[in-house]
């Protein structure tokens, strides 16, 4: 029998030989006295090393984002909230461009911080438990698959302070199958993510397009 940690580490090797996997993530937030009704935020990727599609959506309509990574060259698709922050441009470009596809070549500041977060271990170490005391479930069946349960704590990242995590791999193949997140924000909200994985080895299928503005002028207006 193996260790937790030990079955985490194979799991992370079975994802990176396989270069490439589509998942999608489901993120809810508890609600509050003064946010009863919080939006549920959904996220639709698919990472390989070339080229990356991601798409997150909210249930109440601000803070939707499309990224694409074709050909070394970034693109993005947001509202103005999300344009502002991530691109850093002012409210007028902000609000003239939500909706636009922008073009961020590699000599552009924000490339690499955007390209950081498209690569396919990024993606899957948020999904990993992390330390020594992972423990291992008995195998069981999951949306008809057999896979192995393996519990231990989340790992730390903006949106999670303390949490807890449970991966569903394979046993036969040690890659993931989907995931069970319960943690808490650094702002003390509790929130839950449910990850399913897919398509492992797939070669991700984007294409640029047409008519995006570059970044250059988009900053400039």
């Amino acid at each position: 029998a193996q260790t937790g940690p030990a079955l985490v580490n194979q799991a992370h090797a079975a994802a990176t030989q396989a270069g490439s996997v589509s998942y999608e993530v489901v993120a809810t937030q508890r609600p509050s006295t003064a946010d009863p009704h919080p939006p549920v935020e959904t996220l639709v990727a698919q990472v390989s090393a070339p080229t990356a599609a991601e798409s997150i959506r909210f249930s109440k309509g601000e803070g939707n984002l499309d990224v694409l990574l074709v050909n070394g060259t970034v693109y993005i698709r947001a509202d103005g909230s999300t344009l502002s922050s991530a691109l850093g441009l002012t409210d007028q470009l902000a609000t003239k461009y939500a909706g636009t596809w922008i073009s961020i070549a590699s000599s552009d500041a924000p490339y690499n911080s955007i390209t950081q977060t498209l690569t396919l271990d990024a993606n899957i170490q948020a999904f990993l438990p992390s330390g020594p005391k992972v423990t291992v479930g008995p195998q069981t069946t999951l949306s008809g698959k057999r896979v192995l349960p393996l519990t231990g704590p989340a790992p730390i990242n903006s949106a999670i302070k303390t949490g807890v995590l449970r991966l569903y791999v394979a046993p036969n193949t040690h890659l993931p199958v989907a995931a069970g997140l319960v943690g808490v924000s650094p702002t003390g909200r509790r929130n839950s993510e449910v990850v399913s994985f897919k398509s492992w080895g797939k070669p991700v299928q984007a294409t640029a397009p047409t008519g995006a503005v570059p970044y250059s002028v988009a900053r400039v207006g």
